[in-house]
């Protein structure tokens, strides 16, 4: 190398790199190295230079510099653009099928980094995320081609660049913004044509999405049918509630990261059955198409016009350009009361008809029609000191505590770890540097470790030192037997948990009888964790069947602090309800790994019921596998639930219940009455599928008539096709899409009423 600055030049050096002017330093071959001022990049390791060079150069770097090369020359960078859109496609992949391997922050960190890549050196490649938004189409699911592309938002995270961004691009004559949360869900776009859905599509690609539109009748606050008879195209947000995610979790074992992503794989599940078994909600953004459009000038009124065509549009409020700021703050400060996650915010001017003249990119609409300010994210740096190991029903979840740092008015010590995957895919281990925020402004996070050494591939199980190196105990922190690490999940998404090996650990046993209580499993009202660790303690409770002689302890239990006669009987009284059940609320309750009630019901209906012969087969490790809906994995989790439960004894009822019950489940079949379908019903039932639409009378919620149907071997479906058997609507003379369809295909309409009759009828 040649020609390098000398010492006498680093005056001039430091005035033109302070005016972001490039200076040549030297050539190799046909090369040329020369500085510039950079925001992103540090000195690029292939410099060779004298010690004084070296020193200069690091010298300069405070101003964070970085050596660059001519362009046509940069076979390093290259590399680094291909692994970066490697990494970030197969993120995205994931993201789009209901999966995370890659946290929000550190995807726009290293699209940032392509981003800049890409504009220093001019190499862009096809399958860039910068080119196109969104994932893959996900196989199994039909194509469909957006007739208007379903682009990204632009976004900053600079308050001061977002609202001078603004006061440029506005017309002098309106002044007027719209605020709206940017939610973070999965985007769609419908279509609709004669006042009907005619489809519903992913965003996808942003040219190509998946075909949903079997499932929009699932989804809360997207109607079928609208009081406009125009063509019409809206955008929104999918979106699943913390509650609904949280329900979920305690059903399916915890194995879901966020809401989000459980969004994204709920939307796009083949079976609408199972679909309509989760919560979601549509979030309109905007109106991407109407015959009339021009006429609605304002994107105010546009989003209430949505409204009133029965779309659940996103919260907004219309405010004047120099208040925004202010109406920012406000609602920033109110996101921790809100149910839904959501990101940031978005701002779109509210004079449309404008903003439909300006252009906007291949990636990106103008900014005029939505620009989005993404929170940013306050990061503080600590110090990782310990791993906690909190128990739940069939793992031991790590959470990383960590030197007290300030985060959005809170004092934060501790963040989730979900389970050990995440824990080595971070390489975290005791004495780290790390860097911890709060997603969505709620949630803690470690965003990264700066102390990261070791980029696990996912096969952890050739390393031997994992136990070791990440501090994961070898023995269980609560009742000191032997842990043991276990893959769980589906084939799509394993993951890596510790388990506790004791099925007697106290811990275990809180959380196990705690599930069993909940609604969905034996539903005993009104007793809580709390309370089942008190009776943990005092030795009322040591197995399932001990919930149903609480009686027997009425004495003590009376006298405990918050309890009396009254607050007793009704405890007493939840129980007694609670010992009839069913084959589904039992197998739910009892928390095998995975298996949830949707699960359970598969279960139920290929056993018919009998509860005996299905513990015989989990004993006996029968194949599960061939089984529609559950598979190697869950079948492993069957085998392995059954060792450690399941263990034979003798008895004088082999007959009843064969050899593959334990004790602790054995004395619970002793109090509790399984409801078995009659057989007559059962087959008759069998043939038939219901759809069931509008309000009900008789039933509590869609959920019981659903279970009622099921159990007497029905098959409920949510949507009217040439299979269904009966539709069920109370206003049988109603001109709903439903009842529309189903006069069109001969189906016979019935009412609740009518339904019943005919089930009395059967069962007769």
């Amino acid at each position: 190398m040649e020609n390098f600055i000398s010492p006498t030049s680093t005056c001039i050096c430091w005035i033109a790199l302070a005016n972001n002017l490039p200076i040549v330093i030297g050539n190799v071959g046909k090369e040329t190295i020369y500085l510039s001022r950079t925001r992103n990049y540090g000195i690029v390791h292939f410099i060779r230079s004298s010690m004084a060079i070296a020193g200069q150069i690091f010298f300069c770097s405070v101003f964070t510099y970085t050596v660059k090369r001519k362009r046509g020359t940069f076979n390093m960078e290259e590399t680094q653009i291909k692994n970066l859109i490697e990494q970030l496609n197969t993120a995205n992949a994931a993201y789009y099928n209901g999966e995370e391997i890659m946290s929000n922050k550190e995807w726009d960190r290293l699209f940032n980094e392509l981003k800049n890549l890409e504009d220093l050196t001019g190499i862009i490649f096809p399958d860039s995320p910068t080119q196109h938004v969104g994932a893959p189409i996900i196989k199994g699911l039909a194509e469909s081609v957006h007739e208007f592309p379903a682009l990204s938002l632009d976004k900053t995270q600079d308050m001061n660049d977002y609202i001078n961004m603004f006061e440029k691009l506005m017309r002098p004559s309106n002044h007027n913004v719209v605020l709206m949360w940017k939610m973070d869900g999965s985007t769609v776009q419908a279509t609709y044509t004669h006042g009907r859905l005619q489809k519903l599509v992913t965003r996808g690609d942003g040219e190509v999405g998946h075909l949903i539109t079997h499932n929009a009748h699932n989804i809360h606050g997207l109607p079928i049918n609208i009081p406009y008879t125009g063509k019409l195209v809206v955008r929104g947000e999918v979106v699943m509630s913390y509650r609904e995610f949280n329900r979920i979790q305690m059903e399916d074992g915890g194995i879901y990261k966020n809401a989000r992503n459980l969004a994204n794989a709920t939307i796009s599940m083949l079976d609408s059955y199972e679909m309509a078994k989760r919560e979601v909600h549509f979030k309109g953004f905007n109106l991407v198409y109407m015959d009339q459009l021009a006429e609605l000038a304002s994107f105010n009124d546009r989003l209430d016009w949505m409204q009133m065509q029965g779309f659940d549009a996103v919260d907004h409020e219309l405010c004047d350009i120099t208040d925004l700021q202010k109406v920012m703050q406000r609602w920033t400060d109110n996101v921790s009361h809100f149910d839904y996650p959501v990101d940031g915010l978005v701002t779109a001017s509210d004079d449309a008809a404008y903003a439909d003249t300006l252009a906007g990119t291949n990636h990106h609409p103008n900014q005029m029609r939505g620009y989005a300010f993404k929170w940013q994210d306050k990061e503080e740096t600590t110090i990782l000191r310990k791993f906690e190991w909190s128990p739940s029903v069939n793992s031991l979840n790590p959470v990383a505590v960590f030197d007290p740092v300030e985060l959005e008015g809170t004092t934060v010590t501790r963040a989730s770890l979900h389970n050990v995957t995440y824990l080595l895919g971070k390489d975290l281990r005791v004495g780290n540097k790390i860097t911890v925020y709060k997603a969505n402004m709620i949630i803690p996070q470690i965003a990264e470790n700066l102390n990261m050494e070791r980029h696990y591939n996912g096969d952890f199980y050739r390393y031997d030192d994992i136990w070791s190196r990440h501090s994961i105990p070898t023995q269980c922190p609560v009742c000191g037997a032997a842990t043991k690490l276990r893959e769980t999940g589906d084939d799509r998404n394993k993951t890596l948990v510790l388990t506790c090996t004791n099925p007697d650990c106290a811990a275990k046993k809180l959380k196990r009888f705690n599930r069993f209580v909940q609604k969905g499993c034996m539903n005993i009202k009104g007793i809580s964790e709390e309370t089942i660790a008190k009776f943990i303690s005092r030795g009322f409770i040591k197995e399932f069947a001990d919930f149903y002689k609480l009686a027997d302890h009425k004495t003590e239990i009376v006298s405990m602090d918050g309890f009396g006669e009254t607050m007793f009987s009704n405890l007493v009284a939840a129980v007694e309800t609670s010992r009839k059940t069913d084959f589904v609320s039992l197998i739910n309750a009892l928390g095998i790994p995975n298996i949830g009630k949707g699960q359970a019901k598969v279960l139920s209906k290929a056993y018919a019921g009998d509860i005996g012969s299905f513990f015989h087969d989990v004993y006996a490790r029968h194949s599960f596998s061939t089984i529609d809906g559950i598979g190697d994995v869950l079948e492993s989790n069957l085998w392995d639930w059954g060792n450690e439960y399941l263990r034979y004894i003798e008895r004088e009822d082999d007959d009843v219940f064969p050899e593959g019950i334990n004790l602790e489940i054995y004395h619970l079949l002793q109090e509790v009455e399984i409801t078995k379908t009659n057989g007559n019903v059962a087959a008759t039932l069998s043939r038939k599928t219901f759809v069931i639409t509008g309000k009900l009378n008789h039933f509590a919620n869609r959920e019981s008539l659903v279970e009622k149907i099921e159990a007497l071997g029905g098959k409920v479906s949510g949507s009217v096709s040439a299979k269904t058997s009966y539709l069920v609507n109370n206003d049988v003379t109603s001109t709903s899409g439903k009842n529309k369809k189903a006069k069109e295909l001969g189906i016979p309409i019935i009412s609740e009423e009518e339904l019943l009759s005919m089930l009395k009828e059967e069962n007769a």
